[in-house]
């Protein structure tokens, strides 16, 4: 069946017309599907109420009482607002990291090493995210002639799932780079252990 005669079914058919093949082993259950919905919802508004509040604790402390305002800032509110505005999830997670990795920049910019670290890092996150943004946005648009819904339904639409691996896969790369680089950093500090270790800790919030 073509995406022109999927488009002229009603909606009640379309309804009983799965997305796609089921795994091995699974049956389809149209009539009444087991739905994670719900869970998902509240999952999702969860963390974002979490990650909302910190930012805007974090800005709030930034403007009011520091009143310095860096560019680890600008482009952690970058991320957010690209979060909330748009459907753009690699230009958001681009922001994201860079706003870390300036931070790292900016507390320990005496140690050259750490310097050439944060060089690299967000050399390599601006070279990934860039370029996948790009090609999502070629694959993305539906060439002239063809509508949104005939896109949908279309050839190319397949070819968006392909990069979700790679940006899985370099997020959690990139995760644990930005967790480890501030350690030795740290250890290296002229202060007690004891500070050391709560500054540890407090790094160690971003597994969260």
């Amino acid at each position: 069946m073509s995406s022109a005669d999927i488009l002229k079914l009603a909606p009640e058919i379309l309804k009983q017309i799965p997305a796609a093949s089921p795994p091995p082993g699974i049956v389809s259950n149209l009539n009444d599907p087991y739905d994670k919905g719900n869970v998902l919802v509240i999952v999702s508004t969860i963390f974002l109420a979490i990650g909302l509040t910190a930012y805007i604790i974090r800005l709030f402390a930034k403007v009011f009482l520091l009143k310095k305002f860096f560019w680890d800032d600008v482009t952690l509110t970058l991320g957010v607002y690209n979060y909330l505005a748009t459907a753009f999830l690699t230009i958001t997670l681009l922001f994201l990291k860079i706003s870390v990795l300036l931070m790292y920049y900016q507390i320990f910019w005496p140690m050259r090493w750490l310097r050439i670290e944060v060089y690299l890092g967000g050399t390599i996150a601006c070279i990934f995210y860039g370029t996948l943004t790009i090609y999502q946005l070629v694959v993305q648009t539906p060439r002239n002639g063809v509508t949104w819904p005939e896109w949908e339904f279309g050839p190319e639409q397949p070819k968006v799932q392909h990069v979700s691996l790679p940006t899985g896969v370099f997020g959690v790369i990139m995760d644990v780079f930005l967790l480890v680089l501030p350690i030795p950093a740290v250890l290296k500090l002229q202060m007690p252990t004891k500070k050391k270790v709560g500054v540890l800790c407090v790094f160690a919030t971003g597994l969260m």
